[in-house]
């Protein structure tokens, strides 16, 4: 379930904004990221961006990718930002 009352940080929108590119374009995938690629597309310390990553899947905007009932370690799927409802 999506927490409609989170307020993304800084950070987090960061993530988001990854999560989001490509979206328009029908033959891009988009909605996957690494904690990684966030940190060095931004240039902000890992540590911060795994907080973001925290939060957000706890509000459930985002979750880790599972395949075979496995969690894929490292990799998040976008999930939903209740702001564009």
């Amino acid at each position: 379930m999506t927490n409609e009352k989170h307020e993304p940080s800084e950070h987090e929108e960061r993530v988001l904004e990854v999560l989001k590119e490509g979206r328009t374009s029908a033959d891009q995938p988009w909605g996957y990221t690494t904690p990684s690629r966030v940190a060095e597309r931004f240039n902000l310390p890992r540590q911060r961006v795994n907080e973001a990553i925290n939060r957000l899947t706890a509000a459930g905007w985002i979750k880790q990718v599972e395949e075979n009932d496995t969690l894929i370690r490292g990799l998040y799927i976008f999930v939903d930002d209740p702001r564009e409802n």
